[in-house]
């Protein structure tokens, strides 16, 4: 099959093993606020301020949702192959509706190998290893959603869908929210409905 997984075998055993530890660690020194995607955060934004004006929801909850997806990225990082690749270019296309510029993209690689470097010292369980094989998903992902970011027609292709949700959840809340579900909206507010999807 010419459906090879980017990542090796090790590779794909490094990073779910390392981030079974992750989350065996209940806060920074025994502080249960320095959870792991507050820590996080709070060196996203300190690299690149700008992504903070991302997030309309609690960081908290974003923190619940950033959590979740890492999750998923680790326990899927073997179904990383040329043929589903096309899932990933479908979340960059959707980020660049969100407003995530490219040089946000290095900013959340650089945040999250720092972070995950602190919470694994904990552990001395740090190494090069599992720095190398984070740094190439991380890399994978990130130009490959960088990539189809620039192409018009992906782009195009998710704001409709998020244009299609955002009618779907008015209509589900239509006899809480005033009438005026039927006036359009502008790229501006479509980006400010859905900020709490963003996964960075």
């Amino acid at each position: 099959s010419n459906d090879k997984s980017f990542l090796s075998i090790e590779q794909m055993a490094t990073i779910e093993s390392s981030w079974h530890r992750v989350c065996s660690i209940r806060g920074l020194n025994g502080n249960c606020l320095d959870t792991f995607d507050q820590v996080f955060y709070h060196k996203l934004f300190e690299l690149e301020p700008r992504t903070r004006a991302l997030f309309e929801v609690d960081i908290f909850e974003q923190g619940v949702k950033l959590m979740k997806v890492l999750a998923y990225l680790t326990t899927t990082a073997r179904k990383l192959t040329s043929n589903n690749i096309e899932e990933v270019k479908k979340l960059g296309a959707r980020h660049k509706v969100y407003g995530v510029e490219p040089s946000f993209f290095e900013a959340f690689k650089e945040a999250l190998l720092w972070t995950l470097e602190r919470f694994l010292t904990i552990q001395d369980s740090w190494n090069e290893e599992i720095r190398q094989s984070w740094t190439f998903v991380l890399d994978l992902l990130c130009s490959t959603m960088i990539k189809a970011a620039k192409s018009n027609s992906l782009v195009r292709q998710q704001k409709k869908k998020l244009k299609l949700l955002e009618q779907q959840t008015r209509r589900d809340f239509d006899g809480i929210d005033n009438n005026n579900n039927d006036n359009d909206n502008s790229d501006e507010d479509e980006k400010s409905n859905h900020k709490s999807c963003v996964l960075m």
